[in-house]
């Protein structure tokens, strides 16, 4: 089975042994159907992975993750092409909602720490924020695509809940990971995770969403949402939140919503000579925090390169995000069934004070036509904030060490 870089639909089990004989019940074929004029595809998606080593997850036990979809397309007598599209998601992580987790601590009163009165502010970027509590959900269940679509020669035109233009774009990572990627992985078994280069801030929320075809290798693609608000699987985009930080006023945690989010994204794809494809992204979005408390306005720029050689894949992405900024390289070889990677990472918030620098290195195996199994050994040095004396605020560091178990399905 040769190795692809689209959307995997796989089951993640916790033994090579169930990689090998999988249950009929771990992951169901897509089926087409047809309803009038209109041709059905569903497919359903089981994720389970877990960790060991210096983890800290919320929930012990597997996480688990639910992926499934439902596209109805229909084609006119001109060729113009008609449907809509629907994604359901439910997922069990370590506490986070989507990428957002607590990490650090400072005082109000400390200088630096990002308090606006009583409120503490949100990286827009992340959603990550210090002093108040994880938020430590059981569980989640979203509905990330809802959207009605038209298609021609020149291109789809989107309506609903959809992937704005920064993420219909990105290239992916280069990694021997499915779900576990160094950069902004699904799921996080060590429950540390601080990577990500996506350009994703504004969510899933309503938009118009328009997408051209690909001329002479480029695609152009661009969004437009009047208001993000939704908290899906891995992005959570929500409004302002009441907490209780004891010994200090604050009552609240300001929201990550934006107004007027427009986005623009150009990709290049194309094969050259000698079996070597080239893809480059570029995207920006902007926007208006819809929070008193959130800073400015909030401008995002992401960038990211990807190389197949033969058996080689090298990868590159960068995002500056306001007072977030993350760079990962990814470099992997194939060797038949086999594919063996390594991966690192920065990244820095300075609204936060949290910096962490990481490195992965993995290897996976195909297993017949759909199976695949893996490993990773996953390293991250993590600097954040700590509470110090009156007006003060320290920095703490810690170094965790984790090993990452992965095996799937893909149909």
């Amino acid at each position: 089975m040769k190795r692809t870089t689209a959307v995997s639909y796989s089951a993640i089990l916790l033994s090579t042994v169930l990689a090998a004989t999988p249950s009929p019940a771990a992951a169901v074929i897509l089926q087409d159907h047809q309803w009038g004029p209109f041709e059905i595809e569903t497919g359903l998606d089981l994720t389970l992975a877990a960790g060991a080593g210096d983890t800290d997850p919320v929930h012990d036990g597997l996480l688990a993750e639910l992926d499934a979809f439902l596209d109805a397309e229909a084609i006119t007598d001109d060729g113009l092409r008609y449907g809509a599209r629907f994604r359901l998601r439910a997922q069990r992580d370590t506490g986070r909602s989507g990428f957002a987790d607590s990490v650090g601590d400072c005082t109000d009163a400390a200088a630096g720490c990002p308090v606006s009165g009583t409120v503490l502010q949100r990286s827009i970027a992340t959603g990550r924020h210090v002093s108040a509590s994880r938020p430590d959900e059981p569980g989640r269940v979203a509905l990330e695509s809802a959207h009605l679509f038209v298609r021609g020669g020149w291109g789809e035109v989107r309506a609903g809940l959809t992937p704005g233009a920064a993420a219909m774009e990105a290239i992916p990572a280069v990694t021997a990971m499915r779900s576990l990627a160094l950069d902004g992985g699904t799921l996080d078994p060590g429950g540390h995770a601080a990577i990500r280069t996506v350009n994703d801030a504004s969510g899933f929320g309503p938009r118009i969403a328009v997408q051209s075809q690909r001329i002479v290798g480029f695609r152009l693609s661009a969004s437009f949402a009047a208001e993000t608000q939704g908290c899906g699987v891995d992005v959570c985009v929500r409004g302002r939140q009441a907490v209780s930080v004891p010994g200090t006023p604050v009552t609240a945690l300001a929201g990550n919503r934006l107004d007027n989010a427009a986005e623009l994204a150009v990709s290049f794809d194309h094969t050259f000579s000698r079996e070597t494809r080239f893809e480059a992204a570029l995207s920006a979005l902007t926007a208006d925090p819809s929070d008193p408390a959130a800073p400015g306005g909030y401008t995002a720029v992401q960038a990211g390169v990807r190389v197949e050689r033969e058996d080689w894949l090298f990868g590159v992405s960068a995002l500056d995000a306001e007072t977030y900024s993350a760079l990962t390289a990814g470099l992997a070889r194939d060797f038949g069934p086999w594919r063996v990677g390594i991966e690192a990472g920065l990244s820095d918030d300075s609204l936060i004070h949290e910096s962490q620098r990481a490195i992965q290195v993995g290897v996976s195996r195909l297993v017949g036509d759909h199976g695949l199994i893996g490993a990773a050994l996953r390293r991250e040095e993590t600097g954040f904030a700590l509470p110090g004396g009156p007006g003060q605020r320290l920095s703490g560091e810690r170094e965790d060490v984790s090993l990452l178990i992965e095996a799937g399905l893909r149909y």
